[in-house]
């Protein structure tokens, strides 16, 4: 299946995911919980071997030096506070609870 290597996400609009009877709304839950890590495990695998690929095309590739991650957590943090208030209180509810979830 196509891939949008970028963001991959599960989702299921609200509305039609309410209007579903409980027993297929469990249904599904259990099927994105089973299938979610499968498709985390392949993303991994893949990526991988895409790595393999373009190095052995003659790409160099590095790995983050000490604290470039927390540098880029730091610079990008005034972003998307910004982008959260520019969108509306839910948008900054939502940021609090994926900061919250990924421990940031």
């Amino acid at each position: 299946f196509a891939v949008n290597y970028g963001n991959s996400m599960i989702i299921a609009n609200k509305d039609s995911f309410d209007a579903l009877s409980p027993e297929t709304q469990d249904k599904l839950r259990s099927i994105v919980a089973e299938e979610g890590p499968k498709t985390t495990a392949a993303f991994l695998v893949d990526e991988e071997a895409q790595k393999k690929s373009q190095s052995e095309a003659g790409m160099t590739l590095v790995d983050a030096a000490d604290g470039d991650q927390a540098m880029a957590r730091e610079k990008l943090a005034p972003y998307w506070e910004a982008w959260a208030e520019e969108n509306g209180p839910e948008y900054v509810d939502a940021l609090k609870t994926v900061r919250q979830a990924i421990g940031k």
